[in-house]
Order: structure tokens, then C-alpha cells, then sequence
């Protein structure tokens, strides 16, 4: 974080980490698969993102940490 920069998955788990300490056990990771081609198909590529998924005090809600930094 320093760096101000990070890849989504270590920058969300980072941010659970915080969540969790501050008594949001419930937080958890999000993830999910996009492609620029159907399964099965050569040369398909796949990019993998990840989320923060806040608990029930944190309403739900999802954050993104990767789109959060100030440049």
C-alpha cells in the first residue's frame, strides 16, 4: 500500500484483514472470471478479479480497494 500500487488480490485481502480486526468477522473475499472467448476455445484468455464482499455491519456492500487509489 505504500507503493500506492497492488494487485486486486493482495489489496483485498489486505482490507479484510483490517475489516476482520476491526470486528467485522463476517467480511470475505469475492472473485470472479471474465473471458474474451467461450470455454473450450484456443488462444481464450481469462482475467481473474477480486472484491471485498463487507459483512452484515458493513452492510453488505462491495468494495473495490484496487479502484480506490489515489494516483
Amino acid at each position: 500500500l505504500n507503493r500506492r500500487w497492488g494487485a486486486c488480490a493482495q489489496l483485498c485481502a489486505a482490507r479484510v484483514a483490517e475489516l476482520r480486526a476491526a470486528g467485522e468477522t463476517d467480511a470475505t473475499l469475492r472473485y470472479y472470471l471474465r473471458s474474451d472467448k467461450p470455454a473450450g476455445t484456443p488462444n481464450r484468455r481469462r482475467w481473474y478479479h477480486v472484491e471485498v464482499r463487507r459483512g452484515k455491519r458493513g452492510g453488505g456492500e462491495i468494495e473495490d480497494p484496487s479502484r480506490r487509489l489515489d494516483f
